[in-house]
């Protein structure tokens, strides 16, 4: 969709374990052990370095709608997010990765056909 330019005022930020929140235009090294499931480790730091990081994002620039989309273990390194910001927030819905890529299309359909206005996904 951004080659399509359907997401043309929109920011992508991925949760990931081992390097937080980031940028989806920040290089992330390969990976061959990649693991979709969040470990064991010191669960309460990492989300307390992403809300940080998050705060800092959303404060340098107004978002009027955010949309998220991870899975039950990623989304507790996010959460409490909500609180960070007054934007309307969307949630992907369903269960797995095919009925969260639908809801999220079906989103990005929808907002893209919207005036433009800041969003973050």
């Amino acid at each position: 969709y951004f080659r399509e330019r359907k997401l043309k005022d929109a920011d992508v930020l991925i949760v990931t374990e081992k390097f937080g929140v980031i940028s989806s235009k920040e290089p992330i090294p390969y990976n061959p052990n990649f693991s979709e499931t969040v470990g064991i480790g010191d669960i309460d730091e990492t989300r307390r370095r992403n809300l940080q990081r998050l705060k800092d994002w959303f404060s340098k620039k107004e978002y009027s709608e955010i949309y998220v989309n991870c899975g039950r273990d990623f989304m507790r390194l996010i959460e409490g997010y909500e609180k960070l910001t007054s934007a309307k927030i969307t949630v992907a819905k369903g269960s797995g990765i095919g009925p969260k890529a639908a809801h999220m299309k079906a989103w990005i359909l929808e907002t893209s056909k919207s005036p433009k206005r800041g969003r973050a996904q």
